[in-house]
């Protein structure tokens, strides 16, 4: 394949006289071309060093982004399916660079083989998890017999009634690295339609799983429900099932009215749960561990010199140094007054893309809330954060009624007041929520910016983002020092 490295002329004809090959200096000649432009001829050196060294997986990850420059897509599928032989002694993050390449190449079949290889077996959650999700027509897969068994159940058929699969379809839901894949699944019992939504997750024991199987979520109320779950399971090890009603098209909510009703859904939640610490204490996974550490770890202060000053400018740029600064300086108090506050079970994801509005038996309106990946216990009034300061709120109900947000947490204070509950330990929840939750989120915005992209030189869809991202983060600020000069 590629170019003889040892022709006359060029980087490498000084080795045709005979003198031993040593394959770092091939490597360190391809370097040398590919700085030059000459990416061809550095595709061939780097396949004469691999002759020589084959297990230099940083070799061969170079050499797949010469190939996939140069457009032979074939010979990078061979080399991906030589990582993917050696996959248990290649790490992780080279196979899924090469992985995307290969997919990139439309070489799908090469791309999957190396994902299939880098999310391992009993699979485990990470990066490896979300590509391969992300693979077009990604399917996970599922135990025989077990959508007929559940779709008979659901259609209340009798065990041998036939059941005929018409369409499975997967669909961009779950975004954590413990999904696997989210599939809508339509079967045909008698002449009855089915629908069910596979949600296939991967990992010991997922969160949700967990929810699900031991019955923690209280029963439904007036204004809430979870998702009706009518499977859940260990498929093999480190593998799990939920087979769930169909929600059908999640078109989101969008008006004050529904932000509102949002909120005291939540409010209904919690009061159900109250004194969760204690009433809940048997169910360890419920507190703490490493991802909820992640979520609700707050920016370092490092976080703001990172961003050139067109992305996070003056004076955002200096408050944004304080309050992280302080917040930092803070965190014992902030600590001890999360403690402190009136612990409930927190949804811990309460984007308004988890949650959809549906009319429940008696003719009211319910909200439905799904995607419980984040459940955890946690002050009153944290949940709220998410709901209110989400992205998605930003672009409807806040610019139909500017007093939507403190709307929500009033009627939410109000509904927990029954239930003994102050609006000072509400807000002061809220606040904990916004600035340990929605400072992270916001800054990954930032640093997700396009390159160049700020509303000062860019025109469109992305100076708009920019504009709301910097506008949260000068509400999160007020939020943040509210909450400072309670403690």
């Amino acid at each position: 394949m590629g170019v003889n490295p040892f022709g006359n002329g060029g980087r490498g004809g000084r080795r045709a006289t005979g003198e031993p090959v040593r394959a770092g200096d091939l490597a360190a000649d391809a370097r040398a071309l590919r700085r030059d432009g000459r990416t061809h001829e550095a595709a061939g050196y780097l396949e004469r060093a691999l002759e020589v060294s084959p297990h230099k997986d940083n070799w061969r990850q170079s050499l797949c982004g010469l190939l996939a420059e140069l457009g032979r897509v074939e010979e990078l599928a061979a080399h991906a399916q030589i990582l993917a032989e050696r996959a248990d002694e290649v790490a992780t993050d080279r196979l899924l660079v090469v992985a995307r390449l290969a997919v990139k190449a439309g070489q799908v079949e090469a791309g999957r083989a190396l994902l299939d290889r880098a999310v391992g077996d009993p699979p485990q959650p990470g990066p490896a998890v979300v590509a391969r999700r992300r693979l077009p027509g990604y399917l996970p897969p599922i135990e025989e017999g077990l959508l007929e068994r559940t779709a008979r159940r659901v259609a209340d058929a009798p065990t041998g009634a036939p059941v005929e699969p018409v369409s499975a379809t997967p669909f961009r839901a779950g975004q954590g690295q413990v999904v696997d894949g989210v599939v809508r699944h339509i079967l045909r019992v008698a002449d009855r339609e089915v629908r069910l939504v596979q949600k296939t997750l991967v990992g010991p024991a997922p969160r949700e799983i967990l929810l699900h199987r031991d019955g923690v979520l209280p029963e439904a109320g007036d204004r809430w429900r979870s998702v009706t779950v009518h499977h859940v399971g260990e498929a093999s090890p480190d593998r799990w099932h939920l087979l769930l009603e169909d929600l059908g098209d999640v078109e989101g909510l969008s008006t004050p009215r529904q932000i509102v009703d949002a909120a005291r859904s939540l409010a209904e939640l919690h009061a159900a749960t109250l004194g969760a610490r204690e009433r809940l204490a048997h169910h360890g996974w419920l507190f703490g561990g490493e991802d909820l550490e992640r979520v609700w770890a707050v920016p370092p202060v490092r976080a703001v010199t990172a961003l050139p000053e067109a992305v996070l400018p003056e004076p955002l740029r200096t408050r944004a140094a304080d309050v992280l600064t302080r917040f930092h300086d803070a965190t014992p108090e902030l600590d001890a007054l999360a403690t402190a506050l009136p612990s409930t079970l927190l949804h811990g994801d309460t984007g308004l893309e988890n949650v959809v509005e549906r009319t429940a038996p008696d003719g009211g309106r319910r909200m439905v809330w799904f995607d419980w990946d984040s459940v955890q216990v946690g002050p009153v009034g944290a949940d709220l954060a998410q709901l209110l300061l989400g992205r998605a709120l930003r672009h409807y109900a806040r610019r139909a009624d500017p007093t939507v947000v403190e709307r929500a947490v009033d009627a939410y204070a109000a509904d927990l007041a029954v239930h003994g509950v102050s609006g000072e330990a509400v807000r002061a929840g809220y606040r904990l929520g916004a600035t340990r939750r929605m400072l992270r989120l916001k800054f990954r915005s930032l640093r997700n910016l396009p390159a160049g992209v700020t509303s000062r030189d860019a025109p469109g869809v992305s100076a708009e983002k920019h504009r709301l991202v910097l506008e949260d983060l000068a509400l999160l600020f007020d939020e943040a020092d509210r909450l400072l000069r309670s403690v």
